[in-house]
């Protein structure tokens, strides 16, 4: 008898260590060999969608829950996608920056906000 492999797709927050949360569409997701848990953030307000992958290690707990649900916390609790945080610390750094970078427009945020990084003033 043949055993089928189920695939999972579903709504979900995640409760990760470090009390961190995120939600969206989750599924699994095998990369060289290793498998992690994808989660596709969906665009909330004005930010864009984008999605992470965690080590199952990571993850203290999965509540499978409605689309609207999901939604909803995924706008309440959502983390910094890599280019609103990491990438502003990587090309401050002069070495990081190629020779000639003709046409890259750079935009770091205000520092006399509260550092929530959703300005980025004239960029």
């Amino acid at each position: 008898m043949e055993e089928k492999k189920e695939h999972f797709e579903e709504w979900a927050v995640i409760d990760l260590f470090g009390h961190q949360k995120i939600a969206g569409r989750v599924s699994e997701q095998q990369i060289g060999g290793a498998s992690f848990i994808r989660v596709d953030v969906p665009a909330a307000g004005e930010s864009k969608p984008f999605t992470k992958l965690f080590g199952p290690a990571a993850i203290y707990s999965i509540t499978i829950t409605d689309e609207i649900t999901a939604k909803a916390a995924a706008g309440c609790c959502r983390p910094l996608p890599m280019d609103q945080f990491s990438i502003r610390d990587m090309i401050k750094s002069a070495e990081l920056l190629p020779e000639s970078h003709e046409g890259v427009t750079v935009c770091f945020p205000r520092t006399d906000q509260h550092d929530d990084f959703s300005d980025y003033g004239d960029c």
